[in-house]
C-alpha cells in the first residue's frame, strides 16, 4: 500500500478525488491517505459531518480499483465495517456492532462511519472506488461537543493507551482480510453476526415515505429484510421488504 499522511486535510475521501485529477486508478490502487484532522470530514447523510478533532481519532481513506476478481461493491462497506469490529475486538477485547449499514457502535453509542464512494473510469461504469473511514479513537481532551455526547464514543477515553497510528497498523491488516474473505461468504456472515439492528424495531426513512419496521435478518448481499408494523405494533401487512443501502437511512 503506498501511504500519504496529512497533518490537516478538509477530507481524506476529497483528498482521494482530488488525486485522480493527475492519476489513474491503476496508479491510485491500494493508496491510503491517513489525516491528522479534519475540517469538514463526510458522512453519507448529505449535509452531516464527522466530528475530526486533531490527535485523537483516525481519518483514512483506501482506494482500491475495481477488478473481476475483487469483491463486489455493495460488499465493500460492509467488509470494512467487519474490519473496524475486528480491530476493536483484537485490540480492546469490547465488543462493537453494525449498524446497518455503514455505522460501527460501541456501548450503544457511535464509534466509526463509513463512507464508500464510486469513481467513474473514463470508459464508463464505476471503474474505482474510495473507501473513508473515521473512527474516535481516543475521547478528546475536552470531551464531545455537547451535541455529540448522547450519540458517539470513542474506543478509549483521553488516558488510553490506544493511538490512531496504533489503530491503523491493526486496521489494514483487517481489512486486507476481510476483502479476501468476502470472495467466500465469511466476511458477509461476520457482518451478520455483528448486526445492531436484526431483531429490533426501527423507524425506515426511504425518500419521501417513513415507517416502523421490525429488521429479520441480513440478506447474502448486505441488504436488510424488514417487515412493516402499524402505530399499535402490528404487521402491516404479511410481505416484507428488502431495503438497499443507497435508498434508506434507519432510526432506533
Amino acid at each position: 500500500m503506498k501511504r500519504i499522511h496529512l497533518e490537516q486535510t478538509d477530507s481524506t475521501n476529497n483528498e482521494a478525488r482530488r488525486l485522480f485529477d493527475s492519476h489513474s486508478a491503476d496508479e491510485l490502487d491500494g493508496t491510503v491517505i491517513t489525516a491528522g484532522s479534519q475540517s469538514a470530514g463526510k458522512g453519507r447523510v448529505e449535509g452531516r459531518r464527522f466530528f475530526s478533532p486533531a490527535g485523537t481519532g483516525l481519518y483514512m481513506s483506501l482506494i482500491l480499483k475495481l477488478k473481476d476478481s475483487l469483491i463486489e461493491p455493495e460488499l465493500i462497506t460492509p467488509a470494512a465495517g467487519v474490519a473496524v469490529c475486528r480491530t476493536i475486538e483484537k485490540l480492546t477485547g469490547q465488543q462493537p456492532q453494525i449498524k446497518w449499514v455503514n455505522d460501527v457502535f460501541l456501548n450503544g453509542k457511535k464509534v466509526c462511519g463509513i463512507l464508500t464512494e464510486g469513481i467513474f473510469s473514463p470508459e464508463g461504469g464505476i471503474g474505482a472506488v474510495i473507501v473513508g473511514i473515521g473512527v474516535n479513537v481516543r475521547e478528546p481532551e475536552s470531551g464531545f461537543p455537547e451535541d455529540l455526547r448522547d450519540i458517539v464514543t470513542a474506543v478509549v477515553p483521553q488516558n488510553g493507551a490506544l493511538t490512531p497510528d496504533s489503530f491503523l497498523e491493526e486496521l489494514l491488516a483487517q481489512l486486507s482480510t476481510a476483502f479476501e474473505a468476502a470472495r467466500t461468504e465469511e466476511t458477509v456472515a461476520a457482518y451478520q453476526a455483528h448486526s445492531l439492528v436484526v431483531g429490533k424495531r426501527v423507524t425506515v426513512l426511504a425518500g419521501n415515505e417513513t415507517y416502523l419496521a421490525d429488521v429479520l435478518e441480513v440478506t447474502k448481499k448486505c441488504h436488510l429484510i424488514v417487515c412493516p408494523v402499524d402505530g399499535n405494533g402490528e404487521a402491516a401487512s404479511s410481505e416484507t421488504r428488502e431495503l438497499l443501502s443507497g435508498e434508506v437511512s434507519l432510526r432506533f
